[in-house]
């Protein structure tokens, strides 16, 4: 994934944050680069308080979540509806008619 940000901004610290806490600590030889890349792990430890955001900033952080949301369960279900296997023809082919429907069905 690229940066969203011009690089002409310096970064003071740098995540990848997956959501997961699962083995999600960034190991001794990341933390000892020069700009490491902490994780989920990290990020709580460093931020215990949470992080304080200007309303505006705030605001269109949650629209961009709320949007990115949206499409990730769109997107999700017409995955689900694509890679479904009809009894009827003993292999990976999803029926275009059900796939059409279901995503009528879910979305609009």
């Amino acid at each position: 994934m690229n940066n969203l940000l011009p690089s002409s901004i310096r970064l003071h610290e740098k995540y990848d944050l997956k959501g997961s806490t699962y083995k999600r600590k960034a190991s001794k030889q990341e933390k000892s680069k020069a700009t490491p890349t902490l994780k989920d792990l990290d990020f709580i430890d460093l931020n215990a308080d949470g992080v304080i955001l200007e309303p505006d900033t705030y605001s269109a952080l949650i629209k961009t979540i709320d949007r990115d949301c949206r499409v990730c369960v769109f997107t999700s279900a017409s995955l689900r509806s694509r890679l479904s296997v009809s009894p009827h023809d003993g292999g990976w082919l999803g029926t275009v008619a059900s796939t059409i429907k279901l995503d009528n069905a879910e979305h609009g």
